[in-house]
């Protein structure tokens, strides 16, 4: 087992990346903000349960902080489950 099961990664989006129109690339995603990934992963399969229930209590204590719009969300446990809102 790691010490940590999981990372939190935070991209701030801003510059020419919000200068381009929203329907002008496939990438509709243009307003100056930011994207969170919540990153669980391990080397041994005895740790699955953990990292996914980190993965689950990380994204949901920051959800409040979420604007509204689009989220990608993959828990996967061998076998992928892709959930949206």
């Amino acid at each position: 087992m790691s010490d940590t099961p999981g990372q939190l990664l935070l991209e701030h989006f801003h510059g020419a990346a919000t200068r381009v129109g929203a329907t002008d690339t496939a990438f509709p995603h243009r307003a100056e903000g930011y994207n969170l990934l919540v990153l669980a992963e391990s080397m041994y399969p005895a740790d699955t349960d953990l990292c996914t229930a980190w993965a689950k209590q990380t994204y949901t204590q920051m959800e409040p902080f979420f604007a509204s719009g689009p989220a990608n969300t993959v828990w996967s446990s061998g076998s992928a489950a892709v959930m949206s809102r």
